[in-house]
């Protein structure tokens, strides 16, 4: 594709990857992180079955009680 510029190979620098991480994960749960990173973690977490269902085994694993639950309601 002459004059087009991106590539299948380029790494995605425009868009932000569609997962949350073992970070932003861990920071949701124990409350590390601002109010409005929270805000869209909770958001994601309430749309992605992927990230909701590690979040779930990561709190049921810790013994944790799900604090965030509110922000998923």
């Amino acid at each position: 594709m002459k004059g087009y510029p991106f590539t299948p190979l380029m790494p995605n620098m425009f868009f932000r990857r569609s997962h949350l991480d073992d970070e932003e994960l861990a920071s949701f749960i124990d409350g590390s992180c601002e109010e409005r990173e929270r805000a869209r973690m909770a958001n994601h977490l309430r749309s992605c079955e992927r990230c909701s269902e590690a979040y779930r085994e990561t709190t049921l694993y810790k013994g944790l009680s799900i604090s965030g639950a509110a922000d998923l309601e």
